[in-house]
């Protein structure tokens, strides 16, 4: 069944979409907020690194040819 869902060129873009906002808010978050490194998981340099990761995962979502078919 999750295989008919990315026969369609739009859910991996759709993907990439929201993990491109998702990004994006974190790193307003990031540059607007003071955080509390008080934990790990809210930690700057934590934040940041998962911020590349979603951008980079994006990029490959929505740009790698045949989605997420190519797997």
């Amino acid at each position: 069944m999750i295989e008919r869902l990315f026969r369609s060129a739009f859910v991996p873009v759709a993907l990439a979409g929201v993990l491109l906002l998702s990004a994006f808010l974190k790193g307003y978050e990031l540059a607007t907020e003071e955080l509390s490194p008080s934990t790990f998981l809210r930690s700057r340099w934590f934040l940041t690194l998962v911020v590349m990761y979603e951008v980079a995962l994006a990029a490959l979502l929505a740009w790698q040819p045949g989605g997420c078919r190519s797997f």
